[in-house]
């Protein structure tokens, strides 16, 4: 008898285990398409791209390879400060997927310079002395040494970033052409430049703002001062030769 007891006991083991019946009682259902593993985070993807613009916490590029359209953006936020240009080539690293929109965007997680690229943009030919004066200024308040230096005789050019570090903001607020070429001629130096084709004087009004209220020279405010700028032949466009003389 205690064989038979036994052997019944073990028969209804084995059913109960095999209808899943839980300590309660219940039947357990058994999902066997879930998936107990930790959650994936995503895989690192990397590509290169050239800066098209960098602003505030936001970069926009140009990728360099297939599969991501003609720009990405992403935010800088978390990453480190590359000192980024415009024109650089830049290695970024992301995760997760591509964003479907425009531009696609990516959740970046490091990126680094690959390389420096040209960040200029030459001075438009054919510019009048007062358009060249309203170009001068635009990329002052830019900081973009290189336009600077496009539209400035090489001579003087080390003269032109003094007080950069400080300066927060410089705008125009008159630009004027002096129309007395007699005055021009008595006035102009060929120290400048030697034998130039045409000579312009151009007089502006401008409003600068420095970091702490005060500059090299000057405090944040409203001021005037000139331009002479000078043409080397009927074909060259118009540089800047000296400043404030006048």
């Amino acid at each position: 008898m205690k064989k038979v007891s036994v052997s019944i006991l073990i028969t209804a083991l084995l059913v109960l285990a095999g209808c899943g019946t839980t300590v309660g009682g219940g039947s357990a259902d058994v999902d066997e398409s879930a998936d107990v593993s930790e959650p994936a985070v995503g895989d690192e993807t990397n590509f290169n791209a050239t800066v098209i613009e960098v602003s505030g916490n936001t970069a926009v590029v140009e990728p360099l390879e297939d599969g991501y359209g003609d720009r990405v953006t992403f935010s800088t936020d978390d990453l480190a400060d590359i000192d980024a240009a415009v024109g650089d080539v830049v290695t970024i690293t992301y995760i997760g997927d591509l964003a479907e929109s425009y531009p696609v965007q990516i959740n970046a997680v490091s990126w680094s310079i690959f390389e420096k690229g040209d960040s200029s943009t030459p001075a438009p030919a054919g510019m009048s002395p007062v358009e060249t004066i309203q170009y001068f200024y635009q990329k002052m308040n830019e900081k973009d040494q290189a336009a600077l230096e496009s539209v400035y005789y090489d001579k003087y050019t080390e003269n032109m970033y003094w007080g950069f570090d400080e300066l927060i903001s410089i705008e125009l607020v008159s630009c004027e052409e002096l129309t007395d070429t007699e005055f021009i001629e008595t006035f102009y130096s060929e120290a400048w430049y030697e034998n130039p084709y045409d000579i312009a004087i151009v007089n502006v009004t401008y409003d600068v703002k420095y970091e702490g209220g005060i500059g090299p020279a000057e405090y944040d405010g409203v001021y005037e001062t000139n331009y002479t700028l000078v043409k080397a032949d009927e074909y060259s466009d118009w540089m800047i030769v000296m400043a404030g003389l006048t």
